[in-house]
């Protein structure tokens, strides 16, 4: 979904802190956002989705450019919020591993 040619009054009035316009924007990138977020990290789908909309809007009025352009600069937040949360995760996965004792020889998991 796009906006389209309306997009430089969308993204004038949404700096201005118009809520339809915000809200606009929401409904055009929010789902995008979450598809990228499901195929890379279903379970907090939502709440990174929502990091990246807390750390975007405040600076939407330092924003300059198109609307492909705003795409991206919120994939590149999302894509940020993204290495963020694998780097935190990854950590406690390692310490969960260090503490997971190996099956025995004789588990049929063993073998999978």
């Amino acid at each position: 979904m796009t906006i389209g040619p309306d997009f430089a009054a969308v993204l004038a009035a949404a700096k201005s802190g118009d809520t339809d316009a915000i809200t606009v924007l929401y409904r055009t990138l929010n789902p995008a956002l979450l598809r990228y977020y499901r195929a890379n990290a279903a379970r907090v789908a939502e709440d990174l989705a929502q990091e990246v909309w807390l750390s975007a809007a405040p600076r939407l009025n330092s924003f300059e450019g198109d609307e492909q352009q705003l795409k991206a600069w919120f994939f590149t937040v999302a894509r940020r919020r993204l290495v963020d949360h694998w780097r935190a995760t990854g950590r406690r996965v390692n310490e969960i591993h260090d503490e997971i004792e190996p099956a025995a020889d004789d588990d049929p998991s063993a073998r999978l």
